[in-house]
């Protein structure tokens, strides 16, 4: 999801109209302890609604804001969720991912991710 909606704003726009503000507070809610399943939402969040600048191995890009993105994700209750999720200080943990072969702590950093 995120490489599609780094590639395009089209695809931005439609995660957003269909819902997947919804989908990610969903995630949250139901993953309060998982470090993985946090970072990842939140980066979503940062793809979607913007402004970020995020890196690529081909060319960095400028996600603008999208008004209307944001506007959804407060009203699908996104925003209150995440509030609550970064305010909570719940101890995380890894969920399932001791067999990978990377660092973890840094790809999954959840607090840096959320905030």
């Amino acid at each position: 999801v995120k490489a599609m909606m780094f590639a395009s704003d089209d695809y931005r726009r439609e995660y957003s109209e269909k819902g997947m503000a919804g989908v990610l507070a969903g995630v949250l809610r139901a993953n309060a302890h998982d470090r993985g399943s946090i970072s990842l939402a939140c980066e979503a969040v940062r793809y979607m609604v913007g402004p970020s600048f995020e890196g690529s191995p081909k060319s960095p890009r400028m996600l603008p804001f999208d008004a209307k993105a944001q506007e959804r994700a407060v009203r699908e209750g996104l925003m209150a969720q995440l509030l609550e999720t970064t305010l909570a200080r719940t101890d995380l943990h890894h969920n399932q991912h001791g067999a990978f072969n990377f660092d973890i702590d840094s790809s999954y950093n959840a607090v840096a991710d959320c905030n």
